[in-house]
């Protein structure tokens, strides 16, 4: 089904040197793209596409034609190709000469149309070329936000990088605080450092399954710490692959603790470890009084005066806890940011993935198809040769026959 709304986001850089063909083809898309620059011919085109190239207004497809009085389309494609390996270009012909289309296939044309052209068959070839630069596109934005994810998360999940044998290549330091192994304990290691011994073994082997088929894996996780302290952790796993050939090229491990327990306690030790230094003095102020309060009860053995005390003491105390009513809060509400964030940064992940899926397996069908081509092209090429031959055989025959005709004819004296 055609996506016109897609297409309406369009801008198209038309090059043709006929006018008759250039006024019967705008007819033929009027209203279906969003601008349409036209260029009367093959150097026309190349500054027009160069002057839009830097500006707010790009252009998203070309279509140009081969055959053109000052330079070829075949021309006109090298050039852009020196400005930009990307965009994508449909070549327009009556017919693709053997040399033109290698040459074409060298400077990497997106698609071919015949003449005449049909609606039907340009939409088809646009929507398709364009589309798959938007998905590039959109896989690159993906990964940076990706990576911006991680950024925000680095605080408050635990992260690690492996390669494809599962060997730690990066730990953040929440996860080597939480598990209480030094970074350089950590680094070529695998996560079977942290793994608790009951872990279920089913479990780790459908993991690796499908991470090393490029899927995102989520689950829970018992682990354990340096100490044998066992804690639990919400797992996702994220392939991470190379722009350059879609390959697999390490994978990203982050963990949320999973109960409120684990959260408040490690987040709660993080703001106490911030108050240390601040609160010793009022520590030690507080057990120098106390100090002083038994000497007293000593001397005056007053009962008033210990209740005074114990009132005072209750409402030193009563700021202590109040203090850590105040971190539980806190922690509960980080810990809904987090899940929020969690869930956000699923839907994007998976999104990520099911694109890439669908990009690798256009870019297949095309190669295929380009294979096809070439095997066709090369058929051609020799019965070309074959009948060039006979033809020269021909040519040869005439040549003689002509000789032995103005012989005889000499000889009859006619000439």
């Amino acid at each position: 089904m055609i996506n016109y709304n897609f297409l309406k986001t369009l801008n198209i850089l038309y090059i043709e040197s006929d006018k008759s063909i250039k006024e019967d083809f705008l007819k033929m898309i009027d209203g279906l793209f969003c601008n349409i620059i036209y260029a009367d011919s093959g150097k026309d085109g190349i500054n027009k596409f160069i002057e839009n190239k830097d500006k707010s207004f790009l252009i998203d497809v070309i279509l140009s034609d081969i055959d053109m009085p000052d330079i070829d389309g075949i021309e006109v494609l090298k050039k852009i190709r020196e400005e930009d390996l990307e965009i994508p270009i449909i070549l327009i012909t009556n017919n693709l000469e053997p040399e033109k289309l290698l040459k074409a296939i060298k400077y990497k044309a997106t698609d071919y149309l015949s003449k005449p052209i049909t609606k039907k068959g340009l939409i088809s070839s646009i929507e398709k070329v364009s589309k798959t630069g938007h998905y590039d596109k959109f896989k690159k934005d993906m990964e940076g936000d990706l990576e911006e994810l991680i950024t925000a998360i680095n605080d408050v999940a635990l992260v690690t990088k492996t390669n494809l044998d599962g060997k730690i290549t990066f730990v953040n330091k929440y996860f080597s605080d939480t598990v209480e192994y030094t970074k350089k304990e950590i680094m070529g290691e695998t996560h079977d450092l942290i793994r608790e011994e009951k872990i279920n073994t089913i479990q780790i082997k459908e993991l690796w399954n499908e991470i090393k088929l490029g899927k995102v894996w989520e689950g829970k996780m018992r682990n354990i710490s340096k100490t044998k302290e066992i804690f639990f952790s919400y797992l996702t796993i994220i392939p991470i692959f190379d722009i350059l050939d879609n390959s697999i090229k390490e994978y990203m491990w982050i963990r949320f603790l999973s109960t409120e327990e684990e959260i408040e306690q490690n987040e709660f030790k993080k703001k106490v470890a911030q108050n240390i230094h601040s609160s010793r003095r009022i520590n030690l102020e507080a057990r120098a009084e106390i100090d002083g309060l038994f000497k007293i009860l000593d001397r005056c053995k007053s009962i008033e005066f210990v209740k005074y005390s114990l009132i005072e003491e209750k409402r030193r105390t009563s700021k202590f806890i109040n203090q850590i009513s105040f971190y539980k809060k806190e922690l509960k509400t980080k810990e809904k940011n987090i899940k929020e964030l969690t869930e956000k940064a699923s839907i994007k992940i998976k999104s990520v993935v099911e694109t890439e899926k669908s990009v690798r397996a256009k870019r297949d069908i095309a190669i295929d198809s380009l294979n096809v081509l070439v095997s066709e092209l090369d058929l051609k090429n020799q019965d070309i040769k074959s009948l060039t031959k006979e033809l020269d055989n021909q040519m040869i025959l005439i040549d003689e026959l002509k000789a032995s005709i103005t012989r005889k004819e000499r000889k009859l004296g006619l000439v």
